[in-house]
């Protein structure tokens, strides 16, 4: 892993809207979960991020999943 290369992206609506799935694996206080299940088409949600008002409605219609 010496030679790994990362970078931040900024989490804007056109980059989410590229993604197949966006995977939550940490839970911050600071991310607007609320915004990337809205403009995600498929969030898988590991730490339970996801609490906001009307997440049923996406985990109904398959946009986000718990697990």
């Amino acid at each position: 892993y010496g030679d790994l290369q990362m970078a931040s992206t900024d989490l804007t609506t056109e980059v989410l809207d590229s993604m197949d799935a966006v995977v939550i694996v940490t839970d911050h206080d600071t991310v607007d979960y609320e915004y990337i299940c809205r403009n995600s088409m498929l969030v898988v949600d590991t730490r339970n991020a996801c609490k906001f008002k009307g997440v049923e409605t996406f985990i109904k219609n398959g946009r986000v999943v718990k697990a």
